[in-house]
């Protein structure tokens, strides 16, 4: 049960993932409640560039990693899940 929950958590914190915010490199971890904690990485692979001057536009392809841990009888427990992502 702990692990489709962490699973469902993983996901949505995924699908957040530049909807709310513009991607930026780097790792945020919180709490997630319930037990849970997050942990967001993004790490930049390539970036393509269009257009030049004023209206040039950068688009940089990230990996994005969703980490949700918990701690059970058996120790610490976590769920990952990893995606690209456009930013």
């Amino acid at each position: 049960g702990r692990v489709n929950e962490a699973s469902h958590r993983a996901q949505s914190h995924l699908a957040a993932v530049g909807r709310t915010a513009a991607i930026a490199p780097g790792e945020t971890e919180g709490d997630d409640g319930g037990g849970y904690r997050w942990r967001v990485r993004a790490r930049p692979l390539s970036a393509w560039q269009f257009g030049s001057g004023a209206s040039a536009v950068t688009i940089t392809l990230f990996e994005v990693e969703i980490g949700i841990s918990w701690t059970e009888s058996r120790g610490r427990r976590s769920v990952v899940l990893r995606s690209l992502r456009l930013g």
